[in-house]
């Protein structure tokens, strides 16, 4: 083989080589954008989820707080009412809270800590209620003399009344406390599930559909 034949075959590996290592470069980053970009989707996905069960919980609050019962009947059909908070607590310790606009970010959080003050006034008010209704079972169960019986009546009696103004305390805690909401109209300013569905991608990824019809 002549020289010339040689240095061309040799300059062909060379141009295949190049061609190759470029291509192979070329995959890798492109494996790496994809890579990359998969998990921001994945990452946005996760945020928005976290953001509208939060919104859900949030328009919960306000609807349960319209619908609380006037009374109850006797006290074995007494329910408990406390203002949930596991949603709130999930998208605080993921992270993704801090993600929304700082105001907006310091209104709910100031909010979730009224929630807090108001679940502890709300358990005070249904301990004290077991309380009393225990003593009224108790009483009736050692019951052993009139005078005895006479006194299980007025631990009804305190019962028959926490009955009737309980329920009005749990109402007025509630109220109370999702004013606050109202006030600085986070339902108005916090709305991802709107937000989503004004996003080409986002309704992409995750359809148009909501947790629930907000609509009140």
């Amino acid at each position: 083989m002549s020289i010339l034949g040689t240095t061309k075959n040799k300059f062909k590996d060379l141009i295949r080589w190049f061609l190759t290592s470029r291509t192979s470069l070329v995959l890798l980053l492109a494996g790496v954008v994809v890579s990359i970009a998969t998990s921001h989707m994945e990452d946005m996905v996760k945020r928005q989820r976290y953001l509208e069960l939060l919104e859900y919980e949030i328009e919960t609050h306000l609807a349960e707080a319209k619908n609380l019962p006037e009374q109850y009947n006797e006290s074995t059909d007494f329910n408990k009412h406390y203002i949930p908070n596991k949603f709130y607590q999930s998208v605080l310790n993921s992270g993704y809270l801090i993600s929304i606009e700082p105001q907006l970010f310091l209104e709910i959080t100031t909010y979730y800590e009224l929630v807090n003050l108001a679940n502890q006034r709300l358990q005070r008010n249904y301990d004290y209620h077991d309380q009393i209704e225990n003593d009224w079972v108790l009483c009736g169960y050692n019951a052993t003399s009139s005078a005895t019986l006479e006194s299980c009546d007025e631990k009804k009696q305190i019962l028959d009344k926490a009955n009737n103004y309980i329920p009005e305390r749990e109402k007025n805690i509630w109220n109370g406390t999702v004013k606050w909401i109202y006030d600085y109209e986070i339902n108005k300013k916090f709305h991802p599930t709107q937000d989503r569905l004004d996003s080409p991608l986002l309704k992409l990824l995750m359809g148009n559909k909501a947790l629930q019809d907000f609509k009140q």
